[in-house]
């Protein structure tokens, strides 16, 4: 299961670089947003007619974008979980 294997690598993450407990549950509520800032990013470069980025965006980026954003959100419980957040 991808979603299993993704919990599993945020955990090896947030465990190698000797994140906090405290913190834990700070880096599930900041990756939504983390990802959103980051593809506000990318709209404006494609905007601009940033042509490596136009290129990915059209060829299938913003629906990936749009899928992530969305697992992130949906999976903040689990990863909280993962994470053995408060």
């Amino acid at each position: 299961m991808r979603s299993a294997s993704a919990l599993a690598r945020l955990r090896t993450f947030a465990d190698a670089y000797g994140l906090p407990a405290a913190d834990r549950a700070r880096v599930v509520d900041a990756l939504p947003h983390a990802h959103e800032w980051c593809y506000d990013v990318v709209r404006a470069a494609v905007a601009r007619g940033h042509p490596t980025f136009k290129r990915m965006w059209r060829s299938g980026g913003e629906l990936k974008s749009d899928r992530t954003h969305r697992w992130l959100v949906e999976h903040q419980r689990p990863m909280g979980a993962a994470l053995g957040a408060p």
